[in-house]
C-alpha cells in the first residue's frame, strides 16, 4: 500500500509492474489487486472465497431452500423452485378461479383435492368456463359491430343533412336563375318592340322620301 499523495504520482504497479492510470476516478491496478485478494464469506452458503472470484462462486453456489424443505439449490433457481415445486410453499387450490377458498402447503394439495367439490366437477366447470369465454368473445364482437354500425348511421345522417342543405341551395339557385331568365325574356321582348318601332319608323321615312321625290 502507499499514501494518497504517492498513489497520485505512481504510474506503474510496484508489485506486478503493470501500468496504472493517474486518474483519481479509477482505482489503480495494484490497489484493485489487493482488494480482489480480500477473503469474503458468502451469506448464502457460508463458504469463503476471494473477492476477485465472487462472480465465479455465484455460478456454483449452493443454497438451501428458504422454506426449509431441505432442497439444495444453485443460485438463481430458488425462485423457480418455490414457485413450481417446493412442498412448503403456501398456495391456493387449483380450483380457486371457480370459487374454492382453500389455502395451504403444496404438500397438502392432493389431500384437499380428494374432498374438493369443485375439483370433482372440474370437467363440467371448465366446459362452462370455455362456453362463457366464447360468449363474452361473441358479445365483444357484437358490441364492436354495434359501435361500427352506430358510427356508420351517424355518418349517413350527416351526409343526409348535407344533401338536404345542398338541395335547399340548389332550389334557391334554380329560383334565382328562373328570375334572371324571366328578366332576360322581358328585356328581349322590350328589345323586340323597340326593333319593330324602329323598323316602322324606317319604313315610313323611306316612303315619305320616295313620295317627295316623285312630286319633284
Amino acid at each position: 500500500m502507499c499514501c494518497r499523495n504517492c498513489s497520485e504520482t505512481i504510474t506503474q504497479c510496484p508489485g506486478c509492474k503493470i501500468d496504472s492510470p493517474r486518474r483519481t476516478d479509477i482505482v489503480p491496478h495494484f490497489i484493485q489487486q489487493q482488494l480482489n485478494d480480500l477473503t469474503i464469506q458468502c451469506s448464502k452458503c457460508s463458504e469463503e472465497t476471494c473477492r476477485g472470484n465472487w462472480e465465479d462462486h455465484l455460478l456454483d453456489c449452493i443454497e438451501e431452500c428458504p422454506n426449509l424443505c431441505g432442497k439444495a439449490l444453485r443460485t438463481g433457481l430458488t425462485t423457480q423452485h418455490i414457485r413450481e415445486e417446493c412442498p412448503h410453499t403456501y398456495i391456493e387450490c387449483i380450483m380457486s378461479s371457480f370459487g374454492c377458498g382453500w389455502k395451504g402447503h403444496r404438500t397438502h394439495l392432493a389431500q384437499h383435492l380428494d374432498t374438493c367439490s369443485r375439483h370433482q366437477l372440474r370437467s363440467l366447470l371448465e366446459t362452462h368456463q370455455k362456453e362463457r369465454e366464447q360468449f363474452e368473445k361473441e358479445r365483444g364482437r357484437f358490441k364492436r359491430q354495434k359501435e361500427r354500425m352506430k358510427k356508420e348511421r351517424e355518418a349517413i345522417a350527416w351526409e343526409r343533412v348535407e344533401m338536404l342543405n345542398n338541395e335547399s341551395d340548389w332550389k334557391l339557385r334554380c329560383t334565382e336563375l328562373e328570375d334572371e331568365l324571366g328578366k332576360t325574356r322581358q328585356q328581349l321582348t322590350d328589345w323586340q318592340g323597340m326593333y319593330e318601332k324602329l323598323r316602322d319608323l324606317h319604313d315610313r321615312t323611306t316612303f315619305d322620301q320616295a313620295t317627295t321625290h316623285r312630286h319633284i
